[in-house]
């Protein structure tokens, strides 16, 4: 896996704190989720933000697992 680049996730977590509402802070924490999940070989983000079949839920990130050898290929 690729080492993680704190940089980001630093810029990410200085979104969230600075932010004024939970709405700013969940999209900061979602994008550093997508970032970090991105990162990992066979893990491909499917879906932003999207509503159940229900129009029930919100999905905030949908992730797809390949299943490769060097990622979560146990998952």
């Amino acid at each position: 896996m690729p080492p993680i680049d704190t940089v980001t996730l630093q810029r990410f977590l200085n979104v969230g704190i600075g932010a004024g509402n939970s709405a700013v802070r969940g999209g900061a924490l979602e994008d550093m989720i997508a970032h970090l999940f991105g990162t990992v070989p066979g893990i491909s983000i499917t879906h932003r933000n999207d509503m159940n079949s229900f129009d029930t839920e919100e999905i905030d990130v949908a992730l797809w697992n390949e299943q490769d050898a060097t990622g979560l290929y146990f998952l």
